[in-house]
This record gives C-alpha cells, structure tokens and sequence, in this order.
C-alpha cells in the first residue's frame, strides 16, 4: 500500500525499516518530497509532503477468491499501523507539523499491490487503485431545494431562533459530517453531545413550563448531574405516558434508551477519558442509535399529553 501524507516525516529520504505489529510483519519506505506551492503570482510557499510505501507480509496463500477481501483487510491494517507509527513519532520526538491521521487526509486512490507468489513473476502481481471514498476534498452534490422548500425555509430561517433544540441538531448533523470523513472519535463525541444537550433541554423546559420554578431555581436542578437527570427526573415524566425511558438498559427495544449506555454514552467516555481509538462499526451504531433515540423521543412527545401540557409552545425540529 503507498500512502501520501500532508507532511513530511523526520527521516532521510527512501529510509527502509522492518517492523513488527499485532503479530504481523510490515516493510516501510519512506519517500520525502520538497516542493513549492504558488499561492499569488511570484509568492510561495512549501508544499512538504511525505509517501510512505507498506508493505504487509502474508505467510498464506491469497487465491483470486479472497484477493478483493484481503486487500481491503490489508489497507485497514496498515492504516492503524500507519496511525501506531505517527503517533510513536509524536510521543517519542517533538516533530512540528507531524499529527494524527484520518482516511480524510489520505488522496481519493489509494494503490495497492499484491503478489501472489514468492517468486515475483509478473503474472502474479495485482496492481490496483482502491478509491477512498473519505477523502475531503470530493465535491459533494446538494439536490436543489423547491419553490416550496425555499419558502419553507424563509420561514424556518425566520422562526428558528425560537427553537431551544438547534444545538442539538447542529451536533448532530456535525456528527454525520465527522463520519462519513471518517473521524470517527470526532464523531461519537458529537452525537452523544448533542444527546445529552437534547435531554438537558428537555428537563429545563419540563422545570420552566410544568414545574413553573424560576430561573435561579431551574440552573441549580440542572447541577444534578447527567445520569441523575435521566433516571430520576425524565424517567418518570415519561413513564406516566406509558413509555419506559431507563439508562441502565442495553438490550429491550421497547425502551426510550435501548442500548444508550452501551454503545454511545460508556463509549464516548472511553474515546475521552482513555484515548480509545473507536472503529467505523461503534461510530456508524452510535449515530444511528441516537437518531432513533431523538427521533422516538420527540415522537413520544407529539403522541402524548406531554405535548399538551408541558412542551406547547415549544418549536421542535
């Protein structure tokens, strides 16, 4: 696999090393290139930039059946390698410019090249491009809105203002933005944020229109705490509307919360508090559980008396 990166690393230029990771066998060559970059006529700047060529050692045979299945396992692989070898880098020398990666950072085509035989015929060698459908800089093409979605969204534009949910959905949409980059840390962190910013602006209007507490009195509740939130104040406003709504559950659909703690809340803690590098699978399980959970509580609003009498005059988007 030959990877361009959008910096130079601090080795001599075409620098061969072995390494050893999780057990497999890895050859890296290290290409720097320094080039400049015309900004305005006669003004540049330097375009320092590095290719770094792996290559992954396979002691079993790759039939033409697997081929397509092993390569896509080998750029994974290499890629967290890749990551392992930067963020060694970062930890072990203070190299400016040197940061971690995403599949964002990487070109559109990816090459890659298997060899099926130890005797390097040419036969045997499988030269392809694998198309990195993160890379950021692929235009993406919005469908045109409707005469009658323009208007509909002069007047949203007019009235959102009014709407105590916007954050929530603007963490959301980043969110996706960070996922479908491939930022996937990025991207927990964000859809369990603007969760947790949907649920404290639940209970803050529960306490301001049902409560009917004032607004001193209203901040102090909202100290105590996240979880305490969830389980002994929202918990039972949703339960007199006949809808389970626990944290500590992780595996009953019928629930508010099916699988919050599990995969989105304890998970984003992990990318937070112990550096956890999260896969595509949690991101992507995490996104949509918490669109399921926005979308199933707003509807158990609209469908109950909650509606009614606690959020009436509240604008939800």
């Amino acid at each position: 696999m030959t990877y361009n990166l959008p910096f130079r690393l601090p080795f001599d230029n075409h620098t061969r090393s072995l390494y050893r990771y999780k057990g497999k066998d890895l050859a890296v060559i290290i290409h720097n290139h320094n080039s400049k970059q015309y900004i305005y006529r006669d003004m540049v700047i330097p375009d320092l930039r590095a290719e770094i060529e792996i290559v992954l050692f396979s002691y079993s045979y790759l039939s033409k059946e697997v081929e397509e299945e092993k390569m896509h396992y080998a750029i994974n692989f290499t890629l967290e390698f890749l990551q392992h070898l930067i963020e060694s880098l970062m930890v072990k020398y203070d190299s400016p410019g040197i940061h971690r990666i995403s599949r964002q950072d990487l070109p559109p085509l990816i090459p890659v090249t298997s060899i099926r035989s130890s005797n390097f015929k040419e036969s045997s060698i499988i030269r392809r491009g694998i198309l990195n459908p993160h890379f950021h800089n692929i235009p993406k093409e919005q469908s045109k809105l409707t005469s009658k979605e323009v208007n509909e969204f002069i007047g949203f534009v007019n009235e959102s203002n009014k709407s105590p949910f916007i954050n929530s959905v603007l963490y959301v949409r980043q969110s996706k933005n960070f996922l479908e980059s491939g930022n996937y840390a990025m991207s927990v962190i964000h859809v369990q944020t603007a969760v947790e910013i949907f649920m404290y602006t639940l209970y803050r209007l529960i306490l301001k229109n049902r409560e009917k507490i004032s607004k001193d009195k209203i901040e102090n509740k909202l100290q105590a705490g996240y979880k305490n939130i969830l389980n002994e104040h929202l918990k039972k406003y949703f339960e007199e509307v006949d809808y389970t709504f626990n944290f500590d559950f992780n595996s009953n659909p019928y629930i508010l919360l099916n699988g919050y703690k599990r995969d989105v809340y304890l998970l984003r803690n992990k990318v937070i508090h112990e550096g956890y590098t999260c896969s595509e699978e949690e991101a992507n399980r995490a996104f949509i559980l918490c669109e399921e959970i926005l979308k199933n509580t707003v509807n158990a609003i609209h469908s109950t008396t909650l509606k009614e009498n606690v959020f009436k005059d509240e604008l939800f988007i």
